[in-house]
């Protein structure tokens, strides 16, 4: 009866161990996604700051008021 029981014991101690297993490897997931995740959030960040620095640039337009009379075009295009 002895051995019967130790095999029982052996048994669930594999299963508990299997288990243990299946949960670390989970979490091991969960860990890496979280990286992930804090990858995006600093690429994210990092473009924010740098988009926040960089001077507004000027309108694409081809015909800025440049000489300041109110009209929209360039003296030296006549």
């Amino acid at each position: 009866m002895e051995v019967e029981e130790l095999r029982t014991e052996v048994r669930r101690r594999d299963s508990k161990m299997d288990e243990m297993r299946r949960e670390l490897e989970q979490l091991r997931k969960r860990e890496s996604e979280m990286d992930d995740i804090r990858r995006q959030m600093l690429q994210m960040s990092t473009f924010i700051r740098f988009a926040a620095s960089v001077p507004p640039r000027a309108p694409e337009d081809d015909h800025v008021d440049t000489d300041a009379e109110g009209d929209d075009y360039d003296d030296d295009d006549w």
